[in-house]
């Protein structure tokens, strides 16, 4: 099969830390051009029939990367983390100080953080048991599908007019999720190489974490530092592309949490976007933050579907058929174990809002269920799931191709049928806001 790889060239599988992936990236310029082509005309097209673009774009891939003669587009997965990523992470941070976030942290923290833990738990049960698959493998597939994806979630929650605070509450938990997942990641794939202990484990990812944080919000102190002396629109675009991609590479190359860090630098300089910009500024520079968000998100979502034929093909025999009744299982495991929680944890916690008034945010139970159907998977699982390691101490990574495929089948999964049929839904609850 001919494969065009759409990246890096001298990358290691697994390379995640560090800003090689960067240097001496290929660009196949045909290639580029047939891909910004297809998102015009696939954009196009969901806005004529109505349809939400994500899934427009990922299927339209799908159709591309099946027909005959074309080459089979390999996406790097140094391409997500460190070009796309950084730019979407933190102006999506940025954009989030449009809502009180107050009232929501309490959903926001334990959907990141504990629905994060209780699902790659329960996806590796399942990942071990009724896939097959060793416990080290089963750890890394949950760690990846864990988190849900801030692309997936803001490009779709805010087309279907749900409620401000359930907005709020998805790109939040988006944010923040994907740091403590592919946290969890990096710790898992350390694990396929020995010397692991649960405490070792629970210390590196508590380091991984909060080292992301921290550069972050230095990186933030230092953003704000230098705007508030600059009254000039394209100038304040450069600092905030340099703050997103120098905070996710600085952490990155300090062992730490680069989604992190990028969401931590965003939400430092948007808390202070109204003392350092004045709003002819902002005027100028947020159309520039929607269409460059826009762009990525779109190139991203046709690379899901374009991705089809590349990971079938990395499959034992090149069968898609074999290991489809596992995805199945893992599929509807992430789902349902996203509805428990909202339904359990969650709803508890509602509940303690009305014992603390202002404190919490009090959800319905429509609310819950808009928020168990929006748990979005997308690109950066399916990164993450393409940098695992080939090797792990010498020798080759259990079940690698496997979880790739696993990972791929959970985000379409949960990518296209929500996507299709969320807002519907949001309307027959009664929850539908009037976008204007």
């Amino acid at each position: 099969m001919d494969c065009l790889r759409l990246g890096v060239p001298n990358s290691r599988a697994g390379e995640t830390t560090g800003a090689r992936g960067i240097v001496g990236a290929v660009v196949h310029v045909e290639v580029v051009i047939g891909l910004l082509a297809a998102v015009a005309l696939l954009g196009a097209l969901a806005q004529r029939v109505g349809l939400p673009y994500p899934s427009v774009l990922v299927l339209g891939g799908l159709v591309i990367g099946v027909i005959p003669g074309l080459p089979a587009v390999h996406l790097d997965p140094n391409l997500v983390l460190y070009a796309f990523l950084p730019p979407l992470v933190y102006s999506a941070a940025f954009r989030t100080q449009r809502f009180d976030l107050r009232s929501s942290a309490p959903h926001i923290v334990t959907l990141a953080v504990g629905l994060v833990v209780f699902t790659v738990a329960g996806v590796a049960l399942v990942g071990h048991y009724l896939a097959g698959l060793a416990w080290v493998p089963s750890f890394v597939l949950g760690a990846l599908v864990a988190p849900t994806d801030p692309v997936s979630a803001a490009a779709i929650v805010h087309r279907v007019g749900a409620p401000e605070r359930i907005v709020a509450i998805l790109e939040g938990e988006s944010l923040i999720n994907d740091g403590t997942g592919l946290a969890a990641f990096q710790v898992a794939v350390a694990a396929a190489a020995g010397g692991f202990s649960v405490g070792h484990g629970i210390l590196r990812f508590l380091a991984i974490s909060a080292g992301g944080l921290a550069v972050g919000l230095v990186t933030g102190a230092v953003v704000v530092a230098l705007r508030r002396r600059i009254d000039h629109a394209a100038t304040e675009i450069v600092i905030g592309l340099a703050a997103a991609f120098g905070s996710y590479t600085a952490a990155q190359a300090a062992g730490a949490s680069g989604v992190l860090a990028a969401v931590a630098a965003g939400l430092y300089v948007g808390h202070h976007g109204e003392a350092i910009s004045t709003p002819r500024v902002r005027r100028r520079s947020e159309p520039f933050w929607a269409a460059l968000s826009y762009l990525l998100e779109s190139v991203l979502f046709l690379l899901i579907g374009l991705q089809f034929l590349v990971i079938v093909h990395g499959l034992p025999g090149h069968q898609a058929w074999t290991p489809l009744g596992r995805a199945g299982a893992v599929v509807a495991t992430a789902v349902v174990l996203r509805f428990a929680w909202m339904f359990t944890f969650t709803r508890a916690l509602s509940l303690l809002g009305r014992l603390l008034p202002g404190h919490v945010d009090r959800l319905g139970g429509g609310e819950l269920t808009v928020l168990g159907y929006s748990g979005m998977r997308g690109a950066l699982s399916l990164a993450g799931a393409l940098s695992i390691p080939l090797l792990a101490a010498g020798h080759p990574f259990p079940n690698r191709d496997e979880v790739i495929f696993l990972v791929y089948a959970v985000v379409l999964g949960t990518l296209i049928l929500p996507s299709l049929t969320l807002e519907p839904l949001v309307r027959r609850l009664g929850l539908a806001r009037d976008r204007g």
